[in-house]
């Protein structure tokens, strides 16, 4: 049975698959049924939750996001937490299943709210044991973290993104060169274009999508890569851009390298919102009209004092009323009663000195970030020691994100027809993986499934 479950959830199989007579045949396992695989797909599922369950501490970080697919849209829910025996920081996917089931039909804040308490009480939490929320800074999470009174720790991804837009959003003669490339681009990809280019190169013309910035940099990046071999293609001379215009786009195309390695920097796993902002705080040393997105106290942020605070537990800087307050929910449980003023030592002036010259030599401008931030770490101040490890505040919710490029490698054209109960099985499973193994299945097989097992 293992070994069947762990081969249809890890290679992304079809559960009719194990009704295949030449399936079968090839495999070294027992034959069982699509029937069966499906009630231990829900037992084992119930058994990781109770697996999760015991190891969920007290205080834990809500990552969420959300994905249409469709006719659902997807919640995406993990917990973010400092594991009780590694001591590192570790997030765990809780459940990814539609918002519009089970008599929910709207999607406001509080629909939302009502899913993720839910789904914390599938593991025995409540609201109260949320540290803050980690996800984009729109206006319905904003609103969630205010119904649940806990921070909202917005999306340093998110924050770029819409910092790099805004930087070429004040270059109105880019955006004319952008706009003409997209046209090229666009004409470059038609079959009988694509057919005469491909006698010079095998790269194709790669064009925009509305998203993201990222997608500009990759047409103009595939633009430098492929334009001498556009030039010979004689129906795409009248869009070619202009001597003038590519230099044009050259000049800004050496800042775009910088944001897109800054980019590449923010969607690496285990990132914290400790890096982040270290990484925010450099990269504002270059490019101070970021600071309206990027700044601690910039307008995007929702929670400008919690940010500020933990920024000052990570330099070990002593924090007033207001901030010991606002991050109160970060203390160590046997501190968390205590005022803030009882828990200072004389002696928490942490002094911060850069050592070094600034290295000439660059690999990259994400790794010359790297080299800065490494300079700069000092001893921490006592004042961090009264909180719990700051790892567990992400500073982006990319996991989210990876978590649906998986998922569309499930729910392919030929399979949209499955279950979102069975789709949310596959996937819980899936990335929860080292919960699991030949033991834990044996357990699961014993169980029944119940009506508590089930959302």
């Amino acid at each position: 049975m293992f070994g069947w479950i762990e081969w249809v959830v890890m290679r992304n199989m079809p559960l009719a698959e194990v009704d295949d007579e030449i399936t079968r045949t090839g495999m070294r396992y027992g034959p069982i049924t699509s029937k069966l695989l499906r009630k231990m797909l829900f037992l084992l599922q119930a058994e990781v939750n109770c697996q999760i369950k015991e190891k969920l501490p007290d205080q834990i970080v809500i990552v969420f996001d959300g994905w249409t697919e469709g006719s659902d849209h997807y919640i995406a829910v993990h917990a973010s937490y400092i594991d009780p025996i590694s001591n590192v920081a570790v997030e765990t996917l809780l459940s990814i299943r539609p918002l519009l089931c089970d008599g929910v039909l709207g999607m406001t804040a509080a629909d939302h709210v009502h899913h993720i308490s839910k789904t914390l009480s599938l593991y025995g939490k409540a609201n109260e044991n949320i540290v803050c929320l980690a996800g984009d800074n729109c206006s319905v999470n904003q609103r969630m973290a205010k119904l649940l009174g806990v921070p909202l720790l917005g999306c340093g991804s998110h924050k770029f993104n819409l910092a790099v837009k805004s930087w070429m959003a004040d270059k109105p003669t880019l955006i004319k060169i952008v706009a003409r490339l997209s046209i090229l681009m666009k004409k470059a990809s038609t079959l009988k274009n694509t057919a005469a280019l491909r006698q010079y190169t095998c790269l194709e013309a790669v064009t925009e999508n509305a998203t993201r910035w990222s997608s500009q940099y990759m047409m103009i990046a595939r633009f430098f890569q492929i334009k001498s071999h556009l030039e010979q293609v004689e129906s795409l001379a009248p869009s070619m851009l202009s001597f003038v215009e590519v230099r044009e786009l050259q000049a800004s195309f050496t800042h775009m390298k910088k944001f897109n390695e800054v980019t590449l920097a923010l969607q690496k796993q285990g990132i914290t919102c400790l890096n982040v902002r270290d990484i925010f705080d450099h990269v504002l040393e270059d490019y101070p009209e970021f600071q309206k997105h990027l700044g601690v106290d910039a307008n995007i942020v929702q929670d400008k004092v919690f940010e500020i605070a933990t920024t000052k537990i990570m330099k070990g800087e002593p924090l007033n009323d207001i901030e010991s307050r606002a991050v109160i929910r970060l203390r160590k449980k046997q501190n968390a009663g205590l005022p803030h003023s009882l828990l200072e030592d004389d002696n928490d002036s942490p002094t911060s000195a850069e050592s070094g010259e600034e290295m000439v030599s660059q690999i990259n401008y994400a790794d010359t970030i790297q080299q800065r931030i490494k300079r700069r770490k000092s001893a921490l101040g006592s004042v961090y020691d009264d909180y719990i490890c700051l790892d567990l505040l992400v500073g982006t919710s990319v996991s989210c994100e990876r978590l649906f490029s998986i998922a569309k490698h499930i729910l392919t054209c030929v399979r949209k027809s499955t279950s979102p109960l069975v789709f949310e099985a596959i996937l819980f499973l899936k990335m929860n993986r080292h919960f699991w193994n030949d033991v834990i299945v044996g357990k699961a097989m014993g169980r029944t499934l119940a009506p508590a097992d089930e959302f």
